[in-house]
This record gives structure tokens, C-alpha cells and sequence, in this order.
């Protein structure tokens, strides 16, 4: 009788390595790509595992077969998830983390707290917030645990397990204290695995054909040479040798990209109750230029909440018109956010904003303004202009700071709690902020897209991106909390662009969140400290 085949998706590690042409480390890297994104639906899957090769699929093909996982496996993996979001620099609360360590040595008096600062905890809701704040305003001050938890109508025991620990209710009076963090993370990250088009050696191949096709009888995909396409289509013979110069050296930083790993120090310091420091500097894997961050804060100084002087994130609002905070694919599809002003020392680079800004609080009036000057990478065309923002990894010498951006912008919102018998949580605002460029954007085509092939980039979603060397961006947003019930939203509109719209709700009991979020975006809305 043949051989059962062996079940991808339940074998051991030990089964994985006794299949015949399959290389040790190979078994090892299926056995981890299952337990960290679940189990395969397709053998082709394999492909995406670091170390595989055509060849070695071929082998396996008639070794293995897929069955449906069971419900333990999948708990497994669950948990294998939630240890990587919690452990993780990167995860969605990536931004508030300084914020959250800083509560942890110094909690918030949970007595004083309006819903704003509430909300900053992670995973506590405008729900949550208000019912604490709607209970200390009719009942008097919270004075012991039990309280907290038992007699505030409409606070979810999750709530209450989410704000415990970074709050307090007997705040002790401080003459002067120092205290603060100190975090060393070190990493490596091996950038030669076979069959990932991350890989070093895949780049590098890549570059060196597309180098080669300028050279005639080197275009094994067509018989014209780059050089000649590029000539017909009005490149001027400098432009071209420009290119094919950038595309050189490009290949030689790859070749030369050293790999000492990724290192990262991270320090806090508390300086008394209103002074406080952050640093962070960064050494990334196959980066020679290693570079840093800082802050100093003064906070809660007469009217003044929160003066900063270096890097510092901007969050307002729903994140329309600014929120500086993330770079990720997941930013705009939150159902909650950390609104406000914050220092930054996250490991975010194109994004960031340094300068001054400067927070306060007067009456029921919040009003927030920020000052920045900073290089950002970008894509530039023949002609200098700026193309677009560039996110890459690794940051090629040509691309990085090649623009210079000086941004200003504010933030006026007002607490409307009371007025015309408006719900705790109630507030309303605007903002807006205007970004001025050392060099004009001009989003070309012709300067990025190879003439005469398939994929065209001759189509709105590039050529309906902001011109110009001055972007202004504004908005209006507004939030509200009946019962158990909270509505949140945002407009914004760019000036010589679209406009953009997000409507959050939450209806909240104590086991079960409905939650509803609707977004759109112009594709004309073209704002950087958005990316929706």
C-alpha cells in the first residue's frame, strides 16, 4: 500500500523533517509560519515560507496533503496572536506606549481625569470614560476600588480592568521625584532567505536586470533596450544615464549593506511632577545610518498641559486632517483612537514631526497648536520636483530627505457637557494645519512608469494626487455619549483636493460591543498625515 501522505496542517515538527527533500531549517521555518499565521488553505501557501524553492515544492507535492485544523489548533493559534500583538513595538497602541509606561510609575488621578485622558488608556471606551467622569461630577469622589467598580452605572468590567492599573484614587502629594525607564531591544533580522521578495540577493538580481536591459542582446524580455524605449518616449539622453547611474548605485549600497542586527536604546525620565525626558536611538539591520529621537515635556503648568520641544505625535480627532502616529496599513480602520498631543520616541521615521508644540486648557475650551520642521524621503522626478512621499525599507541614499516640509497647524475643540442639557463626553472642535515644500510636487507617470509595458500608472489613483508646494488641510469632528451608547465622528477637505468623512459608533453592554465604523475618502483627498 502507498504511503498515507502526511497533514500540513497537524503534522509535528519531527514529522515535517522526516519528509524526504526537505531541508531541516525549511521543516522549521512551515512549523513556524503555521503556528504564527494559522493554517494553510493552499499547498502553494508553502511559498510564502522563508527558504522555499520550486524545487523543494516539487518534492513534497506527492509527500503531503491539508485537512481542516481542529478547534484546538485554532486556539493555539488565537493565543499565538495575542502574545504577538501584546509583545510587539508595532502593535496598534504602538503610539500610546510611552504615555501608558509614564501612567504605570505615576497613575492618573482617576477623580480629576475628564474623558480625554481616560481615553487614552488602551482599550477603554468614550463609554467607559464618561461613565466615570458623569459618576465623580453627581455622586462626589470615588474613594475606594469597590466603588469604582460596582456603583458607577455603565462602566464594563472590562473597562475597569483596562483603567485599573493606570489610575489612582488616593494620589500622593509629590515635593520632587525622579524616576523613569530604560529599554535595550536587539534583534536580528536575516535578510537572505530564499524566495522572499524582501530578500537582499532578490534585489540586488533585480536591479542588476534591470541595469542590464540598457545594454543591447541583455533584454531577454523584449528586444528593445531600455535605453532605446526610453529615448522614443522623449527621455533626454542625460535623464536616461542618470537613471541607469541611480540604478547602479542602488545595487553597489545592496552589495555593500552590512548586517550587524538591529539594536534600539530607549530612555524616560521623570524630572518632579512636570518635567519630563525621552530619547531613543535606533541602529536598523542593513542600514549604515543609524539615527534619534527626543523630547523634552513641561506639563500642567497653570493653563499650559503640555509644552514639547523635539519629536512629538498629533493626533486630532479621528485622524482626518492629523494623526502622525503610525505608518501601518491598519491606521485608518480603528474604531477608537489616543487623541492629543504626546512626545515621540517610537520607532516611526517618515511621519514624525519635530519642533514645538504646545497644549492647553481653558475653561471648556482645548486649544493645541505645533510647529514642525523636518526632511522627508520622497521620489523625485527628472526635473526636481517631488513625485510622492517615499516609506522604504531599506532607505536608499537617493531617496532619503530629499524634500524639506515646515508644517503649522491647530486644534480648537470645546466641552459642551451641560449646555442645552448636552451628555457628559460631548465636544466639538476644528483643525487644520498647512505644510509648506522646499520643492513642488508634481505626481508624473512618465517619470515612474516604464513606456509601452502592461501596468500603466496612467489612472486617478496616481494622477489625482495633490500639486503644489503649500498643502492646507482642515476639518471638523465631534463626539458624544448617551448611556451606553457613543457617536464619533470627522469631516476634513484639502484645499485643491476632495474631502474625506469617518462615522464611529459603539453600543456597549457588559459582554458584548456592537461596533460600526464608516469611512470615505476622495480619491483627490490626497493628505499625508491621513494615508487612509
Amino acid at each position: 500500500a502507498a504511503k498515507e501522505k502526511l497533514d500540513l496542517n497537524s503534522a509535528s515538527l519531527d514529522q515535517l523533517k522526516s519528509l524526504a527533500g526537505l531541508p531541516e531549517d525549511v521543516a522549521e521555518n512551515i512549523y513556524l509560519y503555521r503556528f504564527r499565521r494559522g493554517y494553510l488553505t493552499s499547498f502553494y501557501q508553502l511559498m510564502e515560507v522563508a527558504g522555499m524553492t520550486p524545487q523543494i515544492l516539487g518534492a513534497l507535492k506527492n509527500q503531503v496533503r491539508l485537512m481542516p485544523p481542529s478547534e484546538r489548533s485554532e486556539i493555539t493559534r488565537y493565543i499565538a496572536e495575542l502574545q504577538d500583538k501584546l509583545a510587539s513595538e508595532e502593535s496598534p497602541g504602538k503610539g500610546a506606549l510611552d504615555t501608558w509606561e509614564s501612567l504605570l510609575l505615576r497613575p492618573m488621578d482617576v477623580n480629576r481625569a475628564s474623558v480625554d485622558d481616560l481615553m487614552l488608556l488602551d482599550n477603554v471606551s468614550a463609554v467607559d470614560a464618561a461613565a466615570v467622569v458623569r459618576h465623580v461630577r453627581t455622586q462626589g469622589a470615588i474613594k475606594d476600588w469597590r466603588s469604582l467598580r460596582r456603583n458607577v452605572r455603565g462602566l464594563s468590567n472590562y473597562g475597569f480592568l483596562n483603567m485599573r492599573n493606570y489610575i489612582t484614587l488616593n494620589p500622593r502629594t509629590e515635593y520632587f521625584r525622579c524616576d523613569g525607564n530604560y529599554r535595550l531591544k536587539a534583534s536580528w533580522d536575516d535578510r537572505l532567505d530564499g524566495g522572499d521578495e524582501e530578500d537582499v540577493r532578490h534585489l540586488r538580481a533585480s536591479l542588476q536586470a534591470s541595469i542590464n536591459a540598457f545594454s543591447p542582446g541583455s533584454a531577454s524580455y523584449d528586444t528593445m533596450t531600455t535605453r532605446m524605449i526610453l529615448t522614443q518616449a522623449g527621455w533626454a539622453q542625460n535623464d536616461i544615464d542618470n537613471l541607469k547611474n541611480r540604478l547602479i548605485a542602488e545595487r553597489d549600497y545592496l552589495s555593500s549593506m552590512p548586517n550587524f542586527g538591529s539594536i534600539q536604546h530607549r530612555l524616560t525620565t521623570n524630572l518632579g511632577s512636570h518635567i519630563k525626558l525621552g530619547g531613543l536611538w535606533y541602529q536598523e539591520a542593513y542600514d549604515r545610518q543609524a539615527w534619534a529621537k527626543g523630547y523634552a515635556q513641561i506639563s500642567d503648568l497653570g493653563p499650559w498641559r503640555k509644552l514639547i520641544l523635539g519629536n512629538y505625535r498629533v493626533v486630532i480627532g479621528q485622524g482626518l486632517v492629523m494623526d502622525n502616529t503610525d505608518d501601518d496599513f491598519y491606521a485608518s480602520r480603528r474604531t477608537s483612537r489616543a487623541a492629543g498631543l504626546f512626545g515621540d520616541i517610537t520607532t516611526s521615521q517618515e511621519f514624525s514631526l519635530r519642533g514645538l508644540a504646545m497644549e492647553a486648557k481653558l475653561w471648556r475650551l482645548k486649544p493645541l497648536f505645533f510647529y514642525s520642521e523636518d526632511r522627508k524621503d520622497g521620489i523625485l522626478n527628472r526635473d526636481g520636483t517631488v513625485s510622492c512621499y517615499l516609506v522604504s525599507d531599506p532607505r536608499f541614499p537617493q531617496f532619503r530627505d530629499v524634500f524639506g516640509e515646515k508644517t503649522a497647524g491647530f486644534s480648537l475643540s470645546a466641552d459642551l457637557e451641560g449646555i442645552l442639557k448636552l451628555p457628559v463626553g460631548t465636544k466639538v472642535g476644528v483643525s487644520g494645519y498647512q505644510a509648506r515644500y522646499d520643492r513642488t510636487f508634481r505626481p508624473s507617470p512618465a517619470d515612474l512608469d516604464m513606456p509601452g509595458d502592461k501596468a500603466e500608472l496612467n489612472d486617478p489613483n496616481f494622477l489625482e494626487l495633490w500639486s503644489g508646494d503649500t498643502r492646507r488641510v482642515g476639518g471638523m469632528f465631534f463626539r458624544t455619549v448617551v448611556d451606553n451608547l457613543s457617536i464619533e465622528g470627522e469631516a476634513a477637505s484639502q484645499e485643491h483636493g476632495g474631502h474625506a468623512w469617518l462615522l464611529s459608533t459603539r453600543l456597549q453592554y457588559e459582554t458584548v460591543y456592537l461596533l460600526w465604523i464608516q469611512r470615505r475618502y476622495d480619491i483627490d483627498f490626497d493628505n499625508p498625515y491621513s494615508r487612509g
